[in-house]
């Protein structure tokens, strides 16, 4: 059923406009994000389909025997190459046997119908009636209005985790709205002190990771080679304030060359001097420095930073703060997120 969803978004379409287009793609990222979603929705109704294409298949039996029985006079008989008449009845006693102790509608001898032989079939429809009742068009039933019932609740709570952690940029930016929780983000550049229009992409992209309300602030940069701020690491300075929890944020520039004795050494005494409740993020600013850069060289730096950054024990999340931050910036940075809770 999925790969047949998937099939049928995929459809081409000739001769459409840009706009179709990217209706078009829309409409595909839909059917793939939503299928894990909504799979199990959609085979509780493929299930209930099964289960009334079998009901009303078991019931148009029964009514073609009974409505051409009116008008027919059906007459039984049997013929085997390799079934006698005793290991007939023993099947048939099986078979029907439920039916018969249901009706009181005893088993006819078969003995008697063996071709050339013939018999009324009358006893012999309504025994297959009811154990086609017994066996199939009750059980559906049963299992059609159960699937319904599924149906019904799968519908009116579809299991879509919008929670902050979701890791789902759409979802983080609503939860940031309603973010209420009081906390100071102190932002620690590293040599390198953030221009007016990036400390407002970061900005922007600081409230959506720790909510609108969020109170962003941009400490002094540190000179290269320098400790720790003591004001600067001690966040709000204020840990025992059940309302405001800490958060800090290292800023780097990707064109400095990543040093494990000094930038690794850094962060090494940030994250030891996070508490309980802290929270601690490592960003890495391409921006024009990977535009100058050739590409091999930009992928390089970057992959200098991980490993300067993982040896503190962190993951950097690279940003491009020459512009407004996006879902890949926003997950990158989520997914950086460091806490002692979570690392325990």
């Amino acid at each position: 059923l999925g790969w047949l969803l998937r099939q049928a978004f995929r459809l081409p379409r000739p001769d459409v406009r840009a706009e179709a287009e990217t209706a078009g793609r829309a409409v595909q990222r839909y059917a793939e994000l939503s299928q894990p979603v909504l799979m199990p929705l959609f085979a509780a109704r493929a299930r209930r389909w099964l289960h009334l294409c079998a009901l009303v298949l078991a019931v148009g039996m029964v009514a073609d025997m009974y409505v051409r029985g009116l008008v027919l006079a059906y007459q039984a008989t049997w013929q085997s190459t390799f079934l006698e008449a005793g290991s007939v009845e023993a099947w048939l006693g099986f078979l029907l046997g439920p039916a018969s102790q249901l009706t009181g509608i005893a088993l006819p001898a078969v003995a008697l119908l063996e071709m050339p032989g013939a018999g009324d079939a009358a006893p012999w429809i309504h025994l297959f009636a009811v154990t086609l009742a017994l066996w199939v068009i009750v059980p559906r039933a049963l299992l059609a209005w159960w699937e319904s019932h599924r149906i019904a609740s799968l519908a009116a709570d579809v299991p879509l985790d919008v929670s902050p952690d979701a890791g789902d940029a759409y979802f983080r930016r609503l939860a940031a709205r309603e973010e209420g929780r009081a906390r100071r983000v102190v932002v620690l550049p590293y040599a390198a002190a953030p221009e007016p229009r990036r400390r407002d992409a970061l900005t922007a992209l600081l409230h959506d990771v720790f909510g609108t309300r969020a109170k962003i602030v941009v400490s002094a940069t540190t000179s290269y080679g320098d400790d720790l701020p003591d004001d600067a690491a001690r966040g709000s300075g204020k840990p025992q304030d059940a309302e405001a929890t800490r958060a800090r944020v290292a800023l780097f520039s990707l064109g400095q060359l990543p040093e494990a004795e000094v930038h690794a050494e850094w962060l090494a005494a940030m994250r030891r001097d996070c508490g309980p409740g802290d929270e601690l993020l490592v960003l890495v600013d391409g921006g024009r420095f990977a535009a100058d850069m050739p590409a091999e060289r930009a992928d390089e730096r970057r992959r200098a930073w991980e490993r300067v950054v993982r040896e503190a024990g962190l993951v950097a999340a690279h940003v491009d703060l020459s512009r407004p931050p996006g879902g890949e910036a926003l997950d990158a940075a989520c997914a950086a997120l460091w806490s002692p809770k979570a690392a325990s």
